[in-house]
């Protein structure tokens, strides 16, 4: 094997750490889907947020970047769907 060796106990730490972020990436998907509607949301797996519908500024549809996880930008709009959800009774 060339001087390299094999750790089962790696190989779980990164699947866990995989599998939460995967937890961690649904649960904001669900939470901004009340505010864009469902499937109209993913995030990617280097935290960007995605976002189907008219983009900014055009008047094409698709996809465009929304923010990245966890900045200013992203706790805005948590909140603002957070809200929507609330009022609409899906909490």
């Amino acid at each position: 094997m060339s001087g390299e060796y094999f750790c089962p106990y790696i190989c779980r730490v990164n699947k866990q750490k995989h599998l939460s972020q995967m937890n961690t990436n649904k649960k904001i998907s669900a939470t901004l889907e009340s505010k864009f509607g469902k499937g109209c949301v993913r995030v990617s797996g280097i935290d960007e947020v995605h976002v189907l519908g008219p983009m900014p500024n055009s008047i094409a549809t698709g996809w465009y970047l929304l923010c990245c996880t966890y900045t200013p930008e992203y706790y805005q709009h948590m909140e603002e769907a957070r809200a929507i959800a609330k009022a609409t009774g899906t909490i």
